[in-house]
């Protein structure tokens, strides 16, 4: 399956081509145009990667990014696309955590190639971080549980009690551990 991307610009015509250069080298690509809708997105599909507008009319970049932080740290990768082309501007968004910065207008190859670069180290993190216990799988960066081929729902919180007990299977866990 292809690296889930999420495109949050307001400029549909640039939303559409971006779009479409990552369909064409099997991304799954999501794309909405305000910050709402993003927010729904991002809930809904769990992308691995989104790519963010610095200024939309009805938010921006770095609060959408700060609510990624929040609510994934840093399980989605953070690539901003915009026509801030100072360099504080850079200096800020990758300081504030995002994982690159694109500057406008966009170049197909250069896009492309930093987006297969976020693409590397996600696989190389997911085949760090999954983990089997008898018939369960534990998908760490996507925070999933499966027994067997069937995703077990979990929430965050579910989700990290769980990986932590299995991880010390064999050891006495204090409550105080737990909590």
């Amino acid at each position: 399956m292809g690296m889930r991307v999420g495109i949050l610009e307001d400029d549909n015509e640039l939303s559409q081509t971006l779009a479409l250069w990552l369909q064409q080298e099997g991304y799954n690509v999501d794309s909405e145009q305000s910050v709402s809708r993003f927010f729904q997105l991002v809930r809904k599909k769990r992308p691995d990667a989104v790519i963010l507008d610095w200024n939309l009319p009805d938010g921006s970049g770095l609060e959408v990014m700060s609510w990624i932080r929040a609510e994934y740290g840093y399980d989605i990768a953070v690539v901003f696309s915009t026509a801030r082309l100072a360099e504080e501007d850079v200096v800020q968004a990758l300081r504030a955590g995002a994982d690159d910065y694109l500057k406008k207008p966009l170049s197909r190859g250069e896009t492309l190639a930093r987006l297969q670069a976020i693409k590397r180290r996600i696989s190389a993190r997911e085949d760090r971080s999954s983990k089997t216990f008898g018939p369960y799988r534990f998908d760490a960066p996507r925070k999933q549980l499966f027994l067997g081929n069937e995703q077990l729902p979990l929430t965050r919180k579910e989700f990290d009690l769980a990986y932590y007990l299995f991880q010390n299977h064999d050891v006495l866990v204090r409550r105080d551990q737990v909590l």
